[in-house]
């Protein structure tokens, strides 16, 4: 799961994010991005005082191997990624938004340049999204999301970097 969301993550947060709250004539206005292979660098941290409330009615045992699980995977870390964004996939973000996911973004904001968002998701999670494109073959990118636990909130960030690498996507996911 991890690969596929930094696979699809640059697309998603260029062009696709735009489009999931403005009208189809604000999406040829979102931001521009080259075309052909992309690097990019995901950096990750979690702070959680506490559990995922529904983990609180576990038993003891699989509770406790669940947190262990869970503390191992909220580490900070680091990620690097080669990805495609091609025409189709361009294409295929400005249809609009695919209404199957957990999130609804609010306040959004498209210049050439930014997108900013917030979001409110599923288990009471909300969050808020910027992305800086200063030119077309460069991007970063922050989302920070709060999450209740049992023990009060806890925080979800990710810091995302991404450069233009190449016109062709030979040897990036496609």
């Amino acid at each position: 799961m991890p690969d596929l969301l930094f696979r699809y993550a640059l697309p998603v947060v260029l062009v696709g994010a735009a489009s999931w709250a403005t009208p189809p004539t604000v999406w040829a206005q979102a931001i521009a991005a080259k075309t052909g292979g992309w690097e990019m660098t995901y950096k990750t941290q979690t702070d959680m005082p506490g559990l995922p409330p529904e983990l609180e009615s576990m038993p003891a045992a699989q509770r406790a191997k669940m947190e262990a699980a869970l503390r191992e995977s909220w580490k900070p870390r680091t990620h690097n990624a080669k990805t495609c964004l091609t025409k189709a996939d361009l294409a295929e973000m400005a249809k609009g938004p695919d209404d199957s996911g957990d999130c609804k973004y609010s306040n959004v904001k498209v210049s050439s340049t930014r997108w900013e968002a917030d979001m409110a998701c599923g288990g009471g999670r909300t969050g808020r999204a910027v992305l800086n494109a200063p030119s077309s073959d460069r991007v970063t990118g922050t989302v920070i999301m709060r999450i209740p636990t049992s023990k009060g909130d806890g925080k979800s960030t990710m810091e995302l970097s991404g450069r233009w690498a190449s016109a062709s996507c030979k040897g990036y996911d496609d």
